[in-house]
């Protein structure tokens, strides 16, 4: 079952959707999470976690979302 929730209007890619998080040190995560935003770049919401950036820019595609920010993720209470 899917935890993810879809949102009906498209908005526009950030220019800054395709660069890391800052503090990444060059190495990328594991699990990869979408930060959603409005058209005027306020955050809606967190959608997460994926295996991969291909696959959250996949999924964001399918579902019409094109406003959005990739940032490493991690499992709640999961060990570091």
């Amino acid at each position: 079952m899917s935890a993810h929730v879809v949102f009906p209007a498209a908005v526009h890619r950030l220019p800054a959707a395709r660069r890391r998080a800052p503090g990444s040190g060059g190495r990328r995560p594991l699990l990869v999470g979408l930060l959603v935003v409005d058209g005027t770049g306020v955050p809606v919401e967190i959608v997460s976690p994926f295996g991969s950036e291909t696959a959250a820019r996949q999924w964001a595609d399918q579902q019409g979302i094109e406003r959005y920010q990739l940032l490493p993720a991690r499992i709640a209470g999961g060990r570091i």
